[in-house]
């Protein structure tokens, strides 16, 4: 497999790899083993969603190993002017 990423990508991976006593390769897989690792509780309650109850989906948020993200929207007053009726 090739995988083909900008001068400056390279140039920072490289730095990286260094910094870790790693060869680019090393580093890039490394990276991936761990975000899939991370990625497969989701990735399989994601399969099991298909056409299944919000029971499903908030078992699939729970298996989240990203549970420090938000999902609560922002709520602001708008901004309203008087009305003379």
């Amino acid at each position: 497999m090739e995988v083909h990423i900008t001068p400056e990508l390279e140039a920072k991976l490289t730095y990286s790899a260094a910094r870790q006593g790693q060869n680019p390769d090393e580093l890039v897989q490394d990276v991936l083993t761990r975000y899939f690792e991370e990625a497969a509780p989701l990735m399989e309650v994601g399969q099991r969603l298909n056409g299944r109850s919000g029971a499903a989906l908030i078992e699939a948020m729970q298996a989240s190993p990203y549970k420090d993200v938000d999902l609560e929207p922002r709520r602001d007053r708008l901004p309203v002017r008087d009305a003379v009726l």
